[in-house]
């Protein structure tokens, strides 16, 4: 049986309200004071055919921090490079997962969303002691007579990846010469995440026969 030495002391009214005030303003900044743990810049290379978009190329280059995790756990024999075997795991063990979200990737044709389901011609390489890793999301767009306008956002709604995009520059490939192409940025309101905080910045194209 245990003896109480001590009687309980009854918190005044007051003294709970400040308290529970307190407890409240924490949880309320803490999506705030999160932070992400892995910081990623963007290139954008849109592919062009005579008909229209078949899908553009992504290059994400990765934060010192992260990258050195992958070149040690993935770089097995320490020749600099990844051989076919290593970037069968690079790809298995830190990308396949993102799959289900999409691979942080949003586009939308005339307010109309395109789910990207799947990438192409996966490939890593370690420059300067950062990883880079390439990808093709491939989509058929047709264009015909008049523009066509292409959004493309990527962002990782968790956080926890800091995705740096729109890029400087949007390249385009294969054959931009039978196309007026011009692009902007935009923000997305309508698709703001981590609690409200955050807006995802859009690549806008605008794209016409010639």
């Amino acid at each position: 049986m245990f003896k109480r030495n001590k009687p309980i002391k009854i918190l005044p009214g007051f003294l709970i309200i400040a308290f529970s005030g307190i407890l409240l303003s924490i949880l309320l900044i803490r999506p705030v004071g999160s932070h992400p743990h892995v910081f990623i810049e963007t290139g954008l290379v849109v592919q062009l055919s005579d008909e229209g978009i078949t899908g553009f190329w992504q290059h994400w280059a990765f934060d010192e921090y992260f990258s050195a995790w992958v070149i040690d756990d993935f770089d097995t024999d320490k020749d600099g490079k990844f051989s076919e075997e290593e970037l069968k795991h690079v790809y298995e063990g830190t990308f396949t997962y993102i799959k289900q979200h999409g691979y942080f990737t949003r586009v939308l044709k005339s307010d109309k969303e395109i789910p990207v389901t799947k990438i192409e011609n996966f490939s890593a390489e370690i420059k300067d002691n950062r990883v880079i890793y390439s990808f093709f999301v491939p989509l058929e767009i047709k264009i015909s007579q008049s523009a066509q306008d292409i959004i493309i956002a990527v962002y990782d709604e968790s956080f926890y990846c800091h995705i740096f995009f729109p890029p400087d520059e949007v390249g385009f490939d294969g054959n931009p010469s039978s196309w007026k192409i011009e692009y902007t940025t935009q923000e997305l309101p309508e698709f703001s995440f981590y609690f409200g905080f955050l807006i995802p910045t859009a690549v806008k194209l605008s794209i016409t026969p010639l």
